[in-house]
């Protein structure tokens, strides 16, 4: 199998920031069985050269996604079990001694990089570059349709108001309003029954 290393890396990126149990829940509902999903991530691996994780900053973005969201979800946690956590999610990914390297390569690119953000705009604005690259790189391996969605508008049901006939409250009733029931009081079904003495 012939994968392209950017499309490769884009899909590990992908991968790191979801973590491996998402690709497993999205796999099993796909009808792919654990050790196809393994096959899979071993195939889009061999794609990349290992050099490649430390050269494409998309990538270290992607480490840097992984590692806030490893934080929002074990939130109240000694630093050591974060170290952990984060660990397990590269360690599931890559190799040991890869993991590794990208766990070091996490945070060495947190220090440069990341403090250097002056201002949440500038992180704002590097995640928004992050995903416009990946939609980019999505579309043109045919993943992502070249055509925006269209946002589809549903019309809600029609309503109107009706007066109570005790107290001439208005209230909102539909076409499937079967029972009429006022602040005041009266109830009735709805609509009303024709008033024999009109």
């Amino acid at each position: 199998m012939n994968i392209p290393e950017e499309f490769a890396l884009c899909f590990l990126g992908i991968l790191v920031e979801t973590g491996k149990t998402a690709l497993i829940k999205s796999a099993t509902e796909d009808r792919l069985t654990q050790e196809d999903t393994k096959i899979h991530i071993e195939n889009l691996r061999r794609a990349v050269s290992e050099e490649s994780y430390f050269k494409n900053q998309s990538f270290a973005v992607s480490l840097w996604i992984a590692l806030a969201h490893t934080i929002a979800t074990n939130k109240g946690v000694k630093p050591a079990e974060l170290r952990r956590a984060f660990e397990n999610r590269l360690s599931e990914i890559f190799p040991a001694p890869l993991a590794e390297r990208l766990f070091r390569y996490t945070f060495k690119v947190l220090e440069k990089r990341y403090g250097e953000v002056k201002s949440h705009e500038d992180a704002i604005r590097e995640l928004e570059e992050h995903r416009k690259n990946r939609r980019a790189i999505l579309t043109k391996y045919g993943c992502l349709s070249q055509i925006s969605p269209t946002k589809t508008r549903l019309r809600g049901t029609d309503t109107w108001f009706v007066p109570c006939p005790q107290c001439k409250l208005e209230k909102r009733c539909d076409k499937n309003t079967k029972k009429f029931h006022c602040a005041c009081g009266f109830k009735s079904a709805y609509p009303f029954p024709l008033d024999p003495a009109a």
